[in-house]
């Protein structure tokens, strides 16, 4: 039951749901894709003792994007 919620109102696993179900037999499969995941990320959150952050996916995909342009400056400048 609490995946089914999540894949209704957590946006980022309603984008992992919504890209497995049309690849899965039964949309059954993609519900249990997204219990391990939340799973994990209770897990996670109790090991490391740290407070669920909405925004995380967010902050790590724009941190991503910012190594890469620091990447393309610096291969632009070894080349020229």
């Amino acid at each position: 039951m609490p995946s089914m919620t999540c894949v209704r109102c957590n946006p980022t696993l309603k984008v992992f749901y919504n890209r497995l179900k049309p690849k899965k037999a039964k949309p059954l499969v993609a519900l249990i894709a997204v219990q391990r995941k939340l799973l994990i990320l209770m897990y996670t959150l109790w090991k490391n003792e740290e407070v669920y952050d909405a925004k995380f996916e967010t902050k790590k995909q724009q941190k991503h994007k910012a190594l890469a342009a620091q990447d393309n400056n610096l291969i632009a400048q070894l080349v020229s």
